[in-house]
């Protein structure tokens, strides 16, 4: 912010007056993409309660470009009372359960019998390809990679929509689904929760069976060689892991109360429990190297969570929070209508969430 600037002459003063009254009525709107963005200049007057942000006179609790302050864009949703507001594109499915995921603006989800985007850029819901009940859901530079739960397989599809290409149409309820890029080789891993297996495909490589005799396995989180595997059971539930070469397995952590899910970002893994339920649940963070254990989240009614290099974001009952990876500096984010949600997800400018009915909400994570 420039420090105010005396000006000598009274006519050049005048001039400045002038020329901030001329922008300032063009800018009355107070919102819009066009809107100039960056600090803020006081070296010129504008008439309450505007700000001089860049090269207009500005309204920062309603203008898209500058909410709040100069230069804080909002990219998700518009902007009310100072700050971003969240978004939401209403479904009516009968279910929408499972995983979502989000990259560059757009969120991947399952909607009944078809596999959805939704971009930031149109905010139209558009359907990019078809399975019965879609459950995992994982997101390549280039494709789409799903599981039907009831059509026993597990698919692909460009990202841009077109033909659905099965990987293999032989699994028993493949729930949970994730992808792992290591150079060109993309290898995909899925739950069969039918039959208590992990199985996964390495590159161009055949269908295996990672690891078997599991109970109730859900949802798949992978780094690199390993793939960790949530199996909640009531107050038995437990975390897994499965060793793809030279095939191993054991468990990773046992005794756990309410698991919801299991995610991985860089270097840790992630997870939430509901322990007695109520506002008692937690979300643990696990170094993968050296197995270092956090709880930088307690006291919370957990439903979804979502991670990024910087921060996690978590739904408490109905509020979405972010807080710094120690669980500090908290924010409150958005206020959701309801709190049944099956998944939420983060890109580089929003978080998302799936509602149980396929409505799609997404807020501004800063």
């Amino acid at each position: 912010m420039h420090l105010l600037r005396r000006l000598v002459v009274p006519f050049v003063l005048a001039l400045f007056t002038a020329a901030c009254g001329n922008v300032a009525n063009p800018a009355d709107s107070g919102s819009g993409i066009d809107a100039d963005v960056g600090v803020a200049d006081t070296s010129t007057s504008c008439s309450t309660p505007r700000t001089m942000c860049g090269s207009r006179c500005v309204d920062t609790q309603s203008d898209h470009g500058n909410c709040g302050t100069c230069g804080h864009v909002c990219s998700c949703g518009q902007c009310s009372n100072g700050e971003c507001q969240a978004t939401v594109v209403t479904g009516t499915a009968k279910y929408s359960t499972g995983q979502m995921a989000a990259s560059d603006g757009v969120a991947y989800f399952g909607y009944e019998g078809d596999v959805d985007k939704l971009s930031i850029a149109d905010n139209t819901r558009k359907k990019i390809g078809s399975v019965v009940a879609p459950w995992g859901i994982g997101v390549s530079a280039n494709y789409v990679y799903f599981t039907g739960r009831n059509e026993a397989s597990v698919n692909r599809v460009a990202k841009a929509g077109g033909a659905v290409e099965p990987l293999t149409s032989t699994e028993t309820q493949p729930t949970g689904l994730d992808i792992f890029e290591n150079g060109s080789t993309l290898s995909v891993f899925w739950a069969n929760y039918g039959t208590g297996k992990i199985r996964g495909k390495v590159g161009t490589g055949a269908v295996f069976d990672v690891c078997t005799g599991l109970t109730t396995p859900t949802l798949v989180t992978v780094s690199d060689n390993r793939v960790y595997v949530a199996q909640p059971d009531g107050q038995k539930s437990k975390i897994h892991w499965c060793d793809v070469t030279p095939p191993a397995q054991g468990d990773l952590v046992t005794g756990l109360t309410g698991l919801g899910v299991i995610k991985r970002h860089n270097d840790s893994l992630y997870w939430w429990v509901t322990n007695a339920g109520g506002s008692a649940g937690a979300i643990t963070r696990r170094v993968i190297a050296s197995g270092a254990t956090t709880t930088p989240i307690t006291d919370i009614e957990p439903h979804g969570i979502a991670i990024d290099d910087t921060s996690i974001y978590y739904l408490d009952g109905v509020v979405i929070n972010r807080v710094a990876q120690n669980g500090s500096a908290k924010k409150k984010l958005a206020t959701l209508t309801d709190k049944a949600i099956s998944d939420m997800a983060v890109d580089d400018q929003c978080v998302w969430w799936l509602y149980n009915n396929g409505t799609i909400g997404r807020v501004d994570k800063d």
